[in-house]
């Protein structure tokens, strides 16, 4: 094992948690092509490495790593994909990155030449790839806690600030590497200094929600400043606080309790104790107090008219921001999807909403072609809005199996107050059920 092997491998740490097949699939081409280029012979940690293709650097290798790695690019940049990761990231990049130190170390020591004889790594090689995926493991769940944040408050990614943080990171994992390669010693101090500003972040965003959570005053738990109840004791709360832009707790209080009830369901959020609904299903009961959602057709009606009211205000944001040609069209199109589509979405399973948003994307295509006609293309996000709206709803409300808006009477179409059954809250036996199927 070569000091500059070593430092690479140490280095590495402050990549894999971004990508997990990238930074293999640069690294393996560094070592199989890096010696044959003058401006990389001598980089420190192509010294030592042997002409010969090693496992890690075989032809085989790098077609599987370099395909691994165009799909791992394209699939970061839908929030479906993203999601589904989410739950396996750091199983899969330190993975990745045990092997990519263990190909490095196997590479760029001239005694190991003799492995593609037969001869496997040596344990010191395997403890401290070992080392290296543990490490891996640690940050890529602090990023994941970091996340996680952006993904509550915005599932979809209407804002498409995840997506900017995926292209971020894609170009991170990239240049990354040439920083191990020219310059070593700095790569470990920026190794140190993202795993310290991940772990001072995720402190700070656990004292964050711990901060927004009051003491309940019969009990003297802590809830939500949203809640609307306690989870433990059931004592209503005296004022809840409204619910923010992207479902966080605002600084003021709530005006109406019933509204804001649903104002909670809109943010996949619990319309009791504000706790999220960690499922994408139209129907699911509250951890936190047992709520069960949308399981009378009250609640049901309640909601689906609510959002419906929405309508009339969004088309007229949509038709203001329509007249700026071009700029007007991305904000337009994040203000309607937060406003009228995520309600529904956020509740739709994986397999149909994927469908849904394919084919809702193919119809705003052919509306974004008509924006070159005159007069007709001032209306392009309205009817974007409208069409979106409808589709999403309509697949929402088949869920619940609920009338569909051509037959309903929308409050958007006879303004009417909304009226919601009370709430109720499960009792004991039912919140036991709930943990027992939870631990099961």
């Amino acid at each position: 094992m070569t000091l500059t092997a070593l430092i690479h491998s140490v280095g590495n740490i402050g990549i894999f948690p971004s990508r997990a097949f990238i930074p293999a699939f640069l690294t393996a081409v560094l070592l199989r092509v890096g010696p044959h280029i003058p401006m990389l012979q001598n980089a420190g940690i192509l010294l030592g490495v042997s002409s010969t293709p090693t496992w890690f650097t075989s032809d085989a290798a790098l077609v599987i790593l370099g395909i691994l790695s165009v799909l791992e690019i394209a699939s970061t940049k839908s929030s479906d994909v993203r999601e589904f990761l989410h739950e396996i990231d750091p199983f899969l990049k330190s993975a990745m990155a045990f092997l990519t130190t263990a190909g490095v170390l196997s590479a760029s020591d001239q005694g190991l030449v003799n492995e593609i004889q037969g001869h496997a790594p040596t344990m010191t090689d395997l403890g401290l790839s070992a080392a290296i995926a543990g490490a891996v493991f640690y940050i890529t769940s602090l990023r994941s806690g970091v996340m996680s944040i952006l993904h509550h408050a915005d599932p979809h990614d209407d804002m498409h600030l995840q997506r900017l943080v995926s292209w971020f990171e894609d170009l991170w994992s990239m240049f990354g590497l040439v920083l191990i390669v020219l310059f070593p010693i700095f790569m470990l101090a920026v190794v140190l200094a993202i795993t310290g500003f991940l772990y001072g972040m995720q402190r700070y965003l656990e004292y964050r929600e711990d901060k927004s959570k009051l003491p309940c005053t019969g009990c003297g738990k802590p809830l939500y400043s949203m809640a609307l109840a306690c989870p433990s004791c059931r004592k209503e709360t005296a004022q809840p606080f409204a619910v923010g832009f992207l479902g966080m707790p605002s600084n003021s209080p709530a005006p109406n309790r019933q509204l804001h009830s649903l104002d909670l369901i809109a943010k996949k959020r619990c319309p009791v104790c504000a706790t999220r609904f960690p499922d994408r299903a139209s129907r699911q009961i509250c951890s936190g107090c047992g709520h069960n959602l949308m399981e009378t057709s009250t609640e049901r009606d309640a909601y689906l008219a609510h959002i419906d009211q929405r309508l009339t205000k969004t088309l007229g944001v949509c038709m203001a921001l329509s007249l700026v040609p071009i700029v007007g069209i991305i904000p337009g199109i994040i203000y309607y999807r937060i406003k009228m589509v995520a309600p529904f979405r956020q509740y739709i399973t994986f397999g149909t909403g994927f469908l849904v948003k394919w084919g809702v994307r193919l119809l705003n295509l052919v509306l974004i072609l008509l924006q070159p006609v005159p007069v007709l293309g001032a209306f392009l996000v309205p009817m974007m809005a409208f069409t979106n709206y409808r589709v999403y709803r309509s697949v929402y409300a088949s869920t619940l199996g609920a009338p569909s808006l051509a037959a309903a009477q929308p409050a958007v179409v006879s303004p009417q107050p909304v009226v919601i059954a009370p709430i109720v809250i499960a009792s004991e036996p039912q919140l036991e059920a709930v943990e027992e199927q939870g631990h099961s």
